[in-house]
């Protein structure tokens, strides 16, 4: 029909528009481009058929990339998602994680002594000296400790970072931000300052992913 290749034509269209004829070609099991003969000079239909397929394509193309880049399983935590910003040769940052209690903090401060910036989540809750702990900031302290250790890193410091840290994604931020990190895991049991009860130890303890390269060291 109307001078056109077998592959091309499909049929005609009953559900909008009865008895019309229509040029249709399918992209792939979702997409299927159409055109209404009717609409358009015969010797033309050709030419405007092709041009809507292969615009209809690269909207499609574009689509699936950006659906499958969206749907990229997450690095594992020493494997950086992306490149780091350039730093300063001299920024290095040191992981220290492990449950309360575990002597976190006090091996950060050993490290203050020998010039590094110390940051944590828990530094957002110190008002005038006082611990003041609001679960519903959580995430805000976490933030704050990101910026700060990044800002830090920028500026080519040492710079120390003690969290829990139980799940290993919870460390690939801070991986993201610099190419020369080492981790050292806090293995000393001490009474945890903060008052965390054993049963949120516990569960934390039951959640841990313990990671191959790190140190393991006791305050």
């Amino acid at each position: 029909m109307c001078g056109l290749p077998r592959a091309a034509w499909i049929g005609t269209s009953y559900m909008h528009r009865p008895n019309r004829p229509v040029l249709a070609c399918c992209l792939d099991l979702k997409s299927v481009a159409v055109l209404d003969l009717t609409q358009i000079p015969t010797w033309r239909n050709l030419f405007f058929f092709f041009l809507l397929r292969d615009r209809m394509k690269h909207a499609n193309t574009r689509h699936q990339n950006a659906r499958s880049q969206s749907h990229q399983a997450p690095h594992r935590p020493g494997y950086q998602n992306r490149a780091p910003r350039l730093l300063p040769a001299t920024a290095e940052l040191v992981i220290i994680r492990g449950l309360p209690g575990s002597g976190k903090s006090t091996l950060a401060n050993r490290m203050v002594e020998q010039g590094y910036q110390h940051f944590e989540a828990d530094m957002y809750f110190m008002q005038d000296g006082v611990y003041r702990y609001d679960a519903s900031r959580v995430r805000e302290a976490h933030n704050w400790c990101k910026t700060m250790t990044r800002s830090a890193l920028v500026r080519g410091d040492h710079v120390v970072v003690a969290n829990t840290f139980t799940r290993l994604t919870e460390m690939q931020p801070y991986f993201d931000m610099c190419g020369n990190v080492r981790v050292i895991e806090a293995t000393g049991r001490w009474l945890n300052v903060h008052g965390v009860p054993p049963a949120r130890i516990q569960q934390m303890a039951e959640r841990w992913e313990p990671f191959a390269c790190a140190e393991r060291l006791s305050a």
